[in-house]
C-alpha cells in the first residue's frame, strides 16, 4: 500500500487530505450550469465553433449531466457524458491556450470522470464478490476428503468462474479509463502550477492530484509523481504558511517522506476534520488564512 493510503486499520495519508478538504476531492464546480442547459450548451458550439467560453459551458453541461446519470444510477450514459465534458474542455483549452480557468476546469472534469469511473468499477467488484461467495468451499482448509466438490459443486463453480471473468472484462478498461484520467489531471495541475507559480492554491491541488498519480502508478515506481506531491505541499507552505491547513499539510509531507508512520497520524488527521470547512482549498478557490 503506497504511504499508508487506502488501510482498513489505520489512519494514512488519504485521511489526513480527505479530512483536510484534498485527498480524492474529485467534486468540480459546473457554476450556473445544469443539465437542462446542454440542448443550448451544444447549439452554441455548433454556431461558434471557435469560441473558447461556448466550448467550456458545454463541458460544464456534460458534466452537470453526467452527475444526474449518475446519481440515476444511469452508469454507461454517464461515462460516455463525462468523457463528452473532457473533450469538450480539451477543444476549449486549445482555443484558448494556457487559460487558468479553463485548464482549472479541465483538471476538474478529469479527477470527476476518473471518481464516477473508480464508483463503476468498486460496484462491479462488489458484485463479483457476492458471486464469489457461492462458490463450493474447495480451497478452504478443510481436509481434503470434506472439500473436495461434487460434480454438481464443480459446475457451479466453473459458471461462478465465467461470471466473475465476465465482470473483471468489465473492470479492466474502467481501470484504464480511470488511472489515465487521473493522470492526465495531475498533468493538469502541473501545467498550472507554471502559470501560477505564486497561487497556494493552486500548488494544494497539484499536490493531491500527484498523490492520486502516485498510488495508481506504484507498482512501477510512482517516485515522480511522489516528488511532486512533496514538493507541491511544500511550497504550499511556504507560500501561506499561516494557513490553517498547514498543521496538516505538513503531516502529509513527513509521511510521504516516511518520516511518521500511518498509525502516528491520526491525531493530526483528527484534528485536521475540525479545521476543514474553514480551510478548506478548493480547485477554483482560494486558502485562507494566507
Amino acid at each position: 500500500m503506497l504511504f499508508g493510503v487506502g488501510s482498513s486499520n489505520s489512519v494514512g495519508l488519504q485521511d489526513i487530505l480527505n479530512a483536510a478538504g484534498g485527498g480524492n476531492n474529485n467534486s468540480a464546480t459546473t457554476d450556473d450550469v445544469s443539465s437542462a442547459d446542454l440542448k443550448d450548451a451544444l447549439a452554441a458550439s455548433k454556431a461558434s465553433p471557435n469560441d473558447a467560453a461556448a466550448w467550456v459551458r458545454l463541458g460544464k453541461a456534460y458534466q452537470a449531466t453526467a452527475g444526474d446519470q449518475t446519481t440515476a444510477k444511469q452508469d454507461k450514459q454517464a461515462e460516455a457524458s463525462y468523457a463528452k465534458a473532457v473533450e469538450s474542455l480539451v477543444k476549449a483549452s486549445t482555443l484558448k491556450k494556457n487559460d487558468t480557468a479553463i485548464l482549472k476546469a479541465l483538471a476538474a472534469a478529469y479527477a470527476a470522470q476518473s471518481s464516477a469511473l473508480q464508483t463503476e468499477m468498486t460496484t462491479l467488484q462488489n458484485e463479483a464478490s457476492l458471486i464469489q461467495q457461492g462458490s463450493s468451499p474447495s480451497s478452504t482448509l478443510l481436509p481434503s476428503n470434506l472439500s473436495t466438490p461434487d460434480a454438481v459443486s464443480a459446475a457451479q463453480d466453473a459458471i461462478i468462474s465465467q461470471q466473475v471473468t465476465a465482470i473483471q472484462q468489465k473492470i479492466t478498461p474502467l481501470e484504464t479509463a480511470s488511472n489515465k484520467a487521473t493522470t492526465d489531471a495531475y498533468k493538469t495541475w502541473k501545467t498550472l502550477t507554471t502559470l501560477n507559480a505564486n497561487d497556494p492554491a493552486v500548488w494544494f491541488e497539484f499536490a493531491n492530484a500527484a498523490v492520486n498519480a502516485a498510488q495508481i502508478n506504484s507498482l512501477t515506481g510512482g517516485t515522480t509523481e511522489k516528488n511532486d506531491a512533496i514538493a507541491g505541499f511544500k511550497k504550499f507552505l511556504a507560500l501561506a504558511p499561516g494557513d490553517p491547513l498547514a498543521p496538516q499539510v505538513k503531516a502529509a509531507v513527513d509521511q510521504l517522506e516516511g518520516k511518521t508512520t500511518s498509525t502516528a497520524a491520526a491525531t493530526t488527521s483528527t484534528a485536521a476534520a475540525t479545521t476543514a470547512t474553514a480551510g478548506a482549498t478548493t480547485a477554483a478557490g482560494t486558502t485562507t488564512g494566507k
